[in-house]
């Protein structure tokens, strides 16, 4: 494993083309869409805040406009909090509720590389060069959760070093991908986890010119954590990129020539215990 994060480090450090995971955009401690109490769940009270400021567009003590503080509840990205931004929350805390697994992007009409927030880096959720969603799950203590790794924006990913971190003493149990079964190149996987901060690894590196296209999508990996036996109901986990460490190649590692360093747009993941 050592040797291929040196690889990829090396050729990261050394690249122009590399996103920098560091220039992040960010909404709070956790970026959690259609959050917009900062409970760190997605549940009916985010619906009716999304129905609240829709509902004062409608009378004109708004003009349903995204903005930096209610941004969360645009999970349409569209530039609008409106009704579709409701029915998509409530879509969302259903599925979690009865142990589906859904994720923001399966709930748009607009595509995120059409919507209006691409140049303007004010705004948390905007496009600039990667967007990377960690997916969301609920489950009883004890029980073992799925939660998928979502990537798209670049048309050449070459090869990465992907971070997660782990809050309190969820346990990670295994992360799947179809890296191999695509490209040829088996990705080094490991599970780290403990006390305190707690985080995996998933390291993949090109070495015969068939870079990934994901530029429509894709689904990077599955994650499986088992949820503590003394969880308690209400208890959150939150899913995050360790942007210090992770790094994202878009050219092949033997010829790097490109230029521009790239921000990305982060959606971290939570699993709540019922």
């Amino acid at each position: 494993m050592k040797h291929i994060i040196s690889k990829i480090s090396a050729v990261c450090c050394a690249s122009v083309t590399c996103f920098c995971m560091a220039s992040a955009l960010s909404v709070s401690a956790a970026n959690i869409m259609g959050d917009i109490n900062g409970d760190l769940r997605v549940d009916s009270s985010d619906a009716i805040g999304a129905l609240k400021n829709y509902t004062e567009g409608v009378v004109g003590i708004n003009d349903f406009s995204a903005n930096a503080e209610n941004c969360a509840l645009d999970v349409t990205l569209d530039g609008q909090i409106d009704s579709d931004d409701a029915i998509g929350i409530l879509r969302y805390f259903t599925a979690a509720g009865i142990g589906e697994t859904l994720l923001w992007k399966d709930l748009r009409k607009t595509s995120f590389f059409d919507g209006p927030y691409k140049d303007d880096i004010k705004l948390p959720y905007a496009l600039k060069g990667l967007y990377l969603e960690i997916g969301c799950a609920s489950g009883a203590p004890g029980e073992t959760v799925t939660v998928p790794l979502y990537i798209a924006g670049c048309s050449k990913l070459a090869g990465f070093q992907y971070y997660q971190n782990v809050s309190g003493d969820l346990e990670p149990t295994a992360i799947s991908t179809q890296l191999t079964e695509m490209t040829g190149e088996k990705p080094t996987v490991n599970l780290c986890y403990g006390d305190g901060n707690s985080s995996t690894a998933l390291v993949w590196a090109n070495s015969d010119g068939r870079n990934i296209d994901i530029s429509d999508g894709y689904v990077l990996a599955e994650y499986s954590y088992r949820i503590p036996e003394d969880a308690v109901s209400g208890d959150t986990y939150v899913l995050s990129a360790d942007l210090s460490s992770c790094m994202f190649c878009t050219e092949d590692v033997t010829s790097i020539t490109g230029e521009g360093i790239y921000q990305m747009t982060l959606l971290d993941g939570v699993i709540s215990v019922n």
